[in-house]
């Protein structure tokens, strides 16, 4: 291909492994050689072999798959969804249009039963609707556009040592769950140095944030409220989840309102 350079390369199962022997031991390795040297490339890929979701794939599936794709091969890539029903295919293994009878009968017992597709259906959809997201805030980055776009809900949590903080990431989580949408963690680091049991407890409360699917963000400032618009801005954010201040409001915004969940006062600043 590299030699006859045409225009377009059609590479089929993007995380699979090459014949031992070959030029690159993964498949993807190729394709990104045949994008250096400026050949467009029309590939396949399973969202389980997506690198970032083998975790939940794993939970879901029982099962661990082997070959990954790192998700950095994905991006400014365009993605398109060939969205199959889970019962469809299910159909399509048991005509022997997927594997040979014996290797399909097994696969539809274990990890293609009708849970696990319904499940990665979904991870498709939404890893194709977050690549969008991008697009849209990298043209924003682009444009200088201040934003937010509220072309979809994107929330932001503040994290740092309190022992309430692990609190507010879990009702966050609960929060983009009903909104159906993505959500950061930021902790804002200040100046002053934080004791060995305080930073102890903010390690934890990131790493918590980070397994309930959060992206992390750490940014350093000397203002806090500050540092939260700055990060909600470059990130399209149209949400801030904070904890409810004792005194004055620290943001302060008119649009602030206040909602109860399980008995704590949370407030959502909405960004306008």
């Amino acid at each position: 291909m590299l030699a006859q350079h045409p225009q377009l390369a059609l590479v089929d199962e993007l995380a699979h492994s090459n014949t031992p022997g070959s030029r690159h031991t993964k498949r993807y390795q190729d394709v990104l050689e045949l994008l250096d040297a400026g050949i467009d490339v029309y590939t396949t890929l399973n969202v389980q072999h997506v690198e970032s979701r083998s975790d939940t794939v794993r939970q879901i599936s029982g099962g661990v798959v082997l070959e990954t794709v790192p998700d950095s091969v994905l991006d400014g890539a365009e993605i398109e969804v060939v969205d199959l029903p889970p019962d469809e295919l299910r159909q399509r293994l048991d005509e022997g249009k997927v594997y040979l009878p014996d290797r399909a009968e097994v696969a539809m017992m274990n990890f293609f039963r009708i849970g696990n597709l319904t499940s990665l259906r979904e991870m498709a959809l939404r890893l194709a609707a977050e690549h969008v997201g991008q697009d849209v805030r990298d043209y924003m980055q682009a444009m200088h556009i201040a934003g937010p776009w509220k072309s979809g809900h994107r929330l932001l949590v503040g994290v740092s040592a309190s022992p309430y903080s692990a609190n507010m990431a879990r009702w966050t989580r609960r929060l983009a769950d009903s909104l159906d949408c993505p959500w950061l963690a930021v902790h804002i680091e200040r100046p002053e140095a934080l004791a060995e049991e305080a930073q102890a407890r903010l390690t934890k409360n990131l790493s918590l944030a980070r397994e309930l699917g959060a992206e992390v963000i750490t940014t350093a400032d000397t203002d806090v409220a500050r540092a939260l618009l700055r990060v909600a801005r470059q990130h399209n954010v149209t949400q801030i989840v904070v904890g409810k201040p004792r005194g004055p409001r620290i943001l302060g915004p008119p649009s602030w309102r206040r909602l109860s969940c399980d008995g704590s006062s949370r407030t959502v600043a909405t960004l306008t």
